[in-house]
């Protein structure tokens, strides 16, 4: 159905697959992105984690705090502290979480728009064979000819339609 999406193939739209990465690869991203900061900071048990409430945030042992960078020296922008663990963001990280959010919206908009001009391609080559299919047939009118008992198939739409070239791949970038 239109509302589930997935009718368009990947790789005939860029941007389209591009949502679809993060919508359905989210989670992966957020953890190259968690590997990256405990490789930055030096914490290997640095975490991200995610909540209903504060959304996505870094959170490391209270024991370890001290080896985060100090405000401004660094991406990580203190939220929360709490007895056993501190709470961080980052902009990129706030950035990521925002176009994950969006994701699955903006792939099914993007996918419909596709769709939508895809269908106009499609109705603009049906005007055409139909135009051409009421021009043979007034030719052979004007020529006072009728060959459609000994070549049924060749004023049709079938015959028009296989010798149409392809549509024009609009979406690819």
């Amino acid at each position: 159905m239109a509302r589930d999406g997935g009718f368009v193939a990947p790789g005939f739209a860029p941007a389209l697959d591009e949502q679809r990465l993060l919508r359905d690869e989210g989670r992966r991203l957020v953890a190259g992105l968690q590997g990256r900061y405990a490789e930055q900071t030096g914490i290997g048990s640095l975490k991200i984690r995610h909540n209903n409430v504060l959304g996505y945030y870094i959170e490391v042992p209270a024991g370890q705090a001290a080896r985060m960078p100090a405000v401004g020296e660094g991406p990580f922008i203190h939220r929360q502290t709490m007895a056993s663990a501190v709470r961080y963001t980052t902009v990129e990280l706030g950035d990521l979480e925002s176009r994950i959010a969006r994701a699955a919206d903006t792939a099914l908009a993007l996918e419909l728009l596709v769709f939508d001009e895809l269908t106009r391609a499609v109705l603009a080559c049906a005007d055409v064979l139909a135009m051409a299919q009421l021009l043979g047939e007034h030719d052979l009118r004007a020529a006072d000819l009728d060959l459609r008992p000994a070549w049924p198939d060749v004023c049709t739409a079938s015959f028009l339609a296989r010798s149409t070239p392809d549509l024009p791949r609009k979406f690819a970038g």
